[in-house]
């Protein structure tokens, strides 16, 4: 739902790999850690609170909120702590969004969707909350803006205090052997909730049923392209303990995983969602910290500095993670990078910025106005590659553009 809106913001630091035998904490506000070489995300998305929020990650694909303590009563939730795999919509709207992971067969047209086959076991605890998927679908297959015109599907499997789904109750269904109330309303993109008559800690399901039983209600069009599947937990009051002890998704059909959200050319911003509750897969890239060295250019009132480092690493790809910070003493409201490495740098994704490759040369511009620096300000970006097995970082130099 609108009002579960996913600021997905990532900080140099806040997108930690977690090898295969670790487990990482994340107290970031807008913290992401990607998961089995980028083929899930967890994102903190604390888009409503500034109260400390902190979650352990990992060894697999799940997480556990190990301090929460929120207390907001009425309207929109505090935070939306979940995974997610696909293409996450709002790219280049927030501060974030439009990020895909790796390998998800989307976006895909959903009258390809064979199957949408889904698992996930969590653990409740005290407090006001929804723990429930939270699927997207657009009607043009793009995650950058808004899907106004798509539809938002929700599966609520548990939930407990005094709050409701976005809309009014249209009706019931039996899916999967299953009782559901069924809410639906229209927020710029249509969004229907399902909500389980029996709550539910764990469930092992096709979500194409739910797909099926939208159409049929006028809430979806086969014609509308299945961008994302999140999960996890809204949460309006209380918060620690709560955990996602593990989730899987496996979309099946032909045809999908082209999205212009994922190119090198494009921006991502942060990223908008509603409630999902979810535990994700297992985890096996090995960070690294290895990093450039740090250069300065510009001069006097607007000079510029720009490091980069390897934010984790893997047998065929790297993540970089790129600051940029104005030590000057006026503002700078544009500002470019060069990243020069040592062989062609494939990159396959990108956020928070503006990315364009020539030869072994990335050149790299802020995508949005929230990236205007004051002096001692910083910003950061990022992005993912490919590599033929090695990979030093590349040297970085800054100016204002």
């Amino acid at each position: 739902m609108k009002h579960a809106q996913l600021i997905f913001l990532i900080l140099v630091g806040a997108w930690t790999a977690v090898p295969a035998s670790a487990q990482t904490t994340t107290c970031e506000q807008w913290g992401l850690v990607p998961l089995l070489n980028n083929s899930y995300i967890y994102q903190q998305n604390e888009w409503n609170s500034t109260s400390q929020q902190c979650a352990s990650v990992g060894p697999n694909a799940q997480f556990k909120m190990t301090a929460a303590n929120f207390n907001v009563t009425g309207g929109a939730p505090a935070t939306y702590p979940s995974l997610y795999k696909g293409c996450h919509p709002f790219g280049g709207q927030n501060q974030n969004q439009g990020v895909c992971t790796t390998g998800s067969n989307m976006p895909i047209l959903l009258s390809n969707v064979t199957a949408a086959n889904t698992s996930i076991s969590g653990t409740m605890a005290s407090g006001t909350y929804d723990y429930s998927y939270d699927v997207w679908f657009s009607t043009n297959g793009s995650a950058q803006g808004a899907p106004n015109g798509g539809t938002e599907v929700m599966v609520w499997l548990n939930h407990a205090g005094s709050i409701q789904p976005f809309g009014s109750k249209i009706g019931t269904a039996t899916i999967n052997g299953a009782g559901w109330d069924v809410w639906a309303g229209n927020q710029g993109w249509k969004t229907i909730s399902y909500v389980r008559q029996s709550t539910t800690s764990s469930a092992s399901f096709d979500l194409l049923p739910f797909f099926k039983d939208s159409v049929s209600r006028g809430w979806l069009s086969n014609a509308y392209y299945l961008m994302d599947v999140e999960a996890g937990f809204e949460i309006w009051a209380g918060g620690q303990g709560m955990a996602v002890n593990s989730f899987s998704v496996s979309v099946s059909g032909s045809g999908g995983g082209s999205s212009s959200s994922g190119s090198s050319s494009s921006s991502s911003s942060s990223s908008s969602s509603s409630s999902s509750s979810s535990s994700s897969s297992s985890s096996s890239s090995s960070s690294s910290s290895s990093s450039s060295s740090s250069s300065t250019s510009g001069g006097g009132s607007g000079s510029l500095s720009c490091s980069a480092a390897t934010g984790s690493l893997w047998s065929n790809g790297y993540q970089l993670n790129v600051t940029v910070t104005n030590k000057g003493s006026t503002a700078v409201n544009g500002w470019k990078t060069t990243l020069n490495f040592s062989e062609p740098p494939q990159v396959t994704s990108s956020w928070n910025v503006t990315l364009s490759t020539s030869g072994n040369t990335v050149t790299a511009t802020n995508c949005c106005s929230w990236q205007a620096l004051q002096p001692g300000q910083s910003t950061s970006f990022g992005f993912q590659g490919n590599h033929d097995g090695s990979f030093n970082p590349p040297s970085c130099s800054a100016s204002a553009n």
